[in-house]
């Protein structure tokens, strides 16, 4: 049994962390690629205004020191989430990448609460952090029904690969909820971006 098979059956004592490692095989199990072949590749993204985008392309997506569910490089599979930061009336670029999580702790510590994993490393035996968060940033309560978004945190760049610059107009025109999901391929990310914004008019893509 692989390492990323271990945390698939792993069980811990809080409902809610169970729930997230849960929630997060389902996802991962979308993605047929992943079926009889761990540790799981998924797509996931980055947002950007236009006159950064190509930097982060060349570069990788830079680590955050401080990150508040830990260090490493963050990610999203939701579009209007990883745009949450921009201004409204910014340009968005989206970098999709691949990316290799491995075993994935499930996150629930809230940043601002003495458990928190601000600034720390990746836990001991993982390579990745998930957490579903509310549209704030915040882990979710589970108790309510508002929508769910998520963070993916590396441990290094190596985990991440560019595969595709979407380029979109501003913010705002991003619909709410849109996660990058198994529809995501080479034959078909024009047609899913597309359909998605329902808007031609409005996209560049580049590979």
């Amino acid at each position: 049994m692989t390492e990323y098979e271990k945390s698939e059956k792993a069980e811990f004592p809080e409902k809610s962390r169970q729930y997230v490692l849960s929630y997060w095989t389902n996802y991962v199990r979308q993605h047929e690629w992943n079926l009889g072949h761990p540790p799981p590749v998924v797509y996931a993204v980055t947002a950007h205004s236009h006159e950064n985008v190509w930097k982060v392309c060349e570069n990788g997506i830079p680590v955050q020191d401080d990150g508040q569910y830990g260090k490493g490089i963050y990610l999203t599979t939701y579009t209007p989430y990883a745009a949450k930061d921009l201004p409204s009336s910014e340009l968005v670029a989206f970098v999709v990448h691949l990316a290799a999580l491995g075993s994935i702790y499930p996150v629930i510590e809230h940043p601002k609460q003495e458990n928190s994993l601000l600034g720390k490393p990746i836990a001991e035996e993982y390579d990745a952090h998930v957490v579903l968060t509310n549209a704030n940033g915040e882990p979710y309560d589970f108790n309510t029904k508002g929508p769910l978004f998520d963070e993916l945190v590396l441990s290094n760049e190596n985990q991440a690969y560019p595969a595709y610059v979407v380029f979109a107009k501003q913010k705002d025109q991003i619909p709410e909820n849109t996660q990058v999901s198994e529809e995501v391929n080479e034959e078909s990310i024009v047609d899913w971006i597309l359909q998605k914004k329902n808007r031609t008019d409005n996209l560049l893509l580049s590979k």
